[in-house]
């Protein structure tokens, strides 16, 4: 167990070499902070988190552009690239979940170097973006696509801030607790998404040569899982999930990502006592 300010870190699992952390962390945050984090490890984050899509990043720059102050303190500020739907009666919000982050990287580089400290969404970002991380020593970290309810649940407040006008898309500020995320980018230039697919890949591909027994009762699972949270498989195949082509294959493989966070973060529910310090 390893303690740094608003932090707690604990090795969870060891593959050849490679450590994956689960992490505690607490907004705002911090270059320290966020160092030790690496593509693959898993965060449960807590405190205040400003959500902003398309058109607010949008009027945010044209803010800066303008000298006019962002409607939040960006310094070690997280952004939540998201437009939730109406609250449900007892809820402090509706279903939550993420909105690709591709949308936003035109306007990312700006913001991280002005201090943003993490990001949150769903899929790739261009060189330009993975470069503003490492030169920052910021994070991209990865949100459930596809399951909205699970991520809302972590929002305990909600609160317009900017630009009402914008509907969904308005500047809005969160209070999470232990929002369950993964990380993609790291400070030190880590890509999880470009490292590890390619582990899927090559696996799913021996499954195309009907080879999935070698793949159960050999090391290579341990390729499937590690960095996305050492998830195991216990049984063979069936045979409609079977993969018929290369480029299946490919689309397998980012399934696979998203499934792995999501059957990770139902376990993270039902076993809140893997995070504790």
């Amino acid at each position: 167990m390893r303690k740094s300010g608003s932090s707690t870190a604990a090795r969870a699992c060891s593959r050849k070499g490679d450590f994956y952390m689960q992490v505690r962390l607490t907004t705002p945050l911090t270059r320290q902070e966020l160092a030790p984090l690496h593509a693959g490890d898993t965060v449960l984050l807590t405190g205040t988190v400003y959500t902003a899509r398309d058109a607010a990043h949008a009027r945010m720059n044209e803010a800066l552009d303008r000298g006019e102050p962002l409607p939040f303190d960006i310094k070690g500020a997280a952004i939540y690239y998201v437009g939730p739907t109406p609250e449900r009666p007892g809820c402090a919000i509706g279903a939550a979940g993420p909105t690709t982050s591709g949308r936003m990287d035109k306007f990312t580089p700006r913001l991280l170097d002005l201090g943003l400290a993490c990001m949150i969404g769903k899929g790739k970002r261009d060189e330009a973006v993975k470069a503003a991380v490492v030169r920052n020593g910021a994070v991209y970290l990865a949100a459930i696509g596809g399951a909205g309810a699970l991520m809302a649940g972590s929002v305990k407040s909600c609160e317009i801030i900017a630009w009402p006008d914008l509907g969904c898309e308005a500047v809005r500020r969160l209070e999470v607790v232990d929002m369950p995320l993964t990380v993609l980018l790291d400070a030190h230039g880590g890509d999880l998404i470009h490292h590890k697919i390619q582990d899927i890949v090559a696996i799913s591909e021996m499954m195309v040569k009907g080879d999935r027994h070698a793949v159960l009762q050999s090391g290579q699972r341990d390729r499937l899982t590690d960095g996305f949270y050492q998830l195991r498989i216990h049984a063979s195949v069936p045979p409609r999930f079977r993969i018929c082509s290369a480029s299946a294959s490919v689309r397998f493989a980012r399934a696979a990502i998203g499934a792995s966070i999501i059957l990770r973060c139902c376990v993270h529910r039902q076993h809140g006592h893997a995070f504790q310090s």
